[in-house]
């Protein structure tokens, strides 16, 4: 018998990358980790509404790829989280369950935007299959149903809000998430976290390939078994390093965000995705959190 020794660079330390070095390291792998930044999900990952998606928000999509993608990955998620961090994910702050409302300038008209909230439900059954649903606490089994006119109004303006759905799509802290996977990579001793570090480029051999970075104003260079890319920022440029590029056009949102804390006082704002167009969230969480997010164009 004998032992497989590998050691694997991961670039990138969002939530993509983290959950890649921990499998790899579950199994026995070597990691290095590196980011940018001091420390892990720091940025998008972070910055982010948290939402765990049923679809529904992509109805642009008229082939539905993008719903059944996110689904595959919402269906899953909690079990992977349980699985990669333990009991601690119990601890996360929900979100109260999202409301869809089609603005009056959307993209698309409310039959469309209804069409496409039934199907990505009949996927999400579909998928599902028998199973019982473990999707934090929500029971995404429940199909969106639209509100009553008087329901609508005394939610939102209806001088732009033309419908709106209540649906069982709900976000997690993702604050709070960054927290648990940096606190479980740094404990992990078959991960090194290399922190602060830009990476320049990737140089591919035959037989593995060498990560070019940039770390205190200084260049040097490791060689691995392989290379993962799992950047945001930057990470076309790697890969044109090694000769990959993407075969069809690449779109980068840029989204802003407030993060608040509501004094027991203040009105609760329901948790809304306004859809479909250069609009937004807003989302509640249960510990008293509001995120609130837009994109400047769109």
């Amino acid at each position: 018998s004998y032992v497989l020794l590998m050691k694997v660079a991961i670039l990138g330390a969002g939530l993509q990358g983290c959950c890649v070095a921990l499998e790899l390291a579950a199994r026995g792998v070597d990691v290095d980790l590196y980011d940018k930044s001091s420390g892990c999900m720091m940025q998008t990952s972070s910055h982010n509404e948290g939402k765990i998606h049923l679809g529904y928000v992509y109805a642009n999509d008229i082939s539905r790829n993008t719903a059944r993608t996110m689904l595959q990955g919402a269906l899953c998620f909690q079990s992977v989280l349980r699985r990669l961090l333990g009991n601690v994910i119990d601890t996360l702050s929900i979100s109260d369950p999202f409301y869809y409302v089609v603005h009056r300038e959307s993209l698309l008209s409310i039959e469309e935007v209804e069409a496409h909230l039934k199907e990505s439900h009949a996927i999400a059954l579909e998928l599902n299959g028998e199973l019982e649903p473990d999707y934090f606490g929500a029971d995404f089994r429940q199909r969106p149903v639209r509100l009553s006119d008087e329901e609508c109004a005394a939610l939102y303006d209806t001088r732009t809000a033309t419908a709106a759905y209540r649906t069982e799509e709900v976000s997690i802290d993702s604050e709070a998430l960054a927290a648990m996977v940096h606190e479980r990579v740094v404990q992990e001793p078959k991960i090194t976290f290399h922190g602060l570090t830009r990476i320049l480029g990737v140089v591919r051999h035959d037989d593995g390939a060498t990560v070019q970075y940039n770390r205190d104003g200084s260049a040097d260079s490791l060689r691995y078994d392989h290379v993962v890319n799992t950047l945001w920022e930057g990470r076309l440029e790697i890969d044109e390093t090694v000769g990959l590029s993407p075969s069809r056009p690449w779109l980068y949102r840029v989204k802003h965000y407030l993060r608040l804390q509501l004094p027991q006082t203040v009105m609760k704002i329901p948790s809304t995705t306004i859809i479909l167009g250069a609009f937004g969230d807003t989302v509640h969480y249960k510990n008293g959190g509001l995120y609130l997010s837009w994109y400047p164009s769109g």
